[in-house]
This record gives C-alpha cells, sequence and structure tokens, in this order.
C-alpha cells in the first residue's frame, strides 16, 4: 500500500514540476524575443550578468 501511495504521489509531483518548468521556459522565451526586437542584439545578455539572471531565473511571486 505504502509503494502504491508512494508511487502516485511521486507521479503527480513529477507532473506537476514538468508542468511548472514547461510554462518557466515559454515565459523566458518570450522575454528573450522581446528583448532581442528592441534591442537586435545579444550583448545586453552577455555583458549583464543581473539582467540574464532577471530574464532566467523564476520569479518568487508567480
Amino acid at each position: 500500500m505504502f509503494v502504491f501511495i508512494y508511487m502516485t504521489f511521486s507521479s503527480g509531483f513529477n507532473d506537476f514540476v514538468e508542468q511548472e518548468e514547461t510554462k518557466h521556459v515559454a515565459m523566458v522565451k518570450q522575454q528573450l524575443i522581446e528583448l532581442y526586437s528592441e534591442l537586435g542584439s545579444w550583448q545586453p545578455i552577455t555583458q549583464n550578468t543581473q539582467l540574464w539572471r532577471s530574464i532566467v531565473e523564476p520569479q518568487k511571486n508567480q
């Protein structure tokens, strides 16, 4: 019984994590598209670690 409960929880949790990662990647992709459209270059990202992190790190308030 414990194994069944563990496997069910594990599967559900893995599905949740996968969904959240998919949403995060989509958001990052959109932000990168917008940034490149505005600036026409990746140069600002390569020279600004804080800018890169602000784009790729998950937001805590989501």
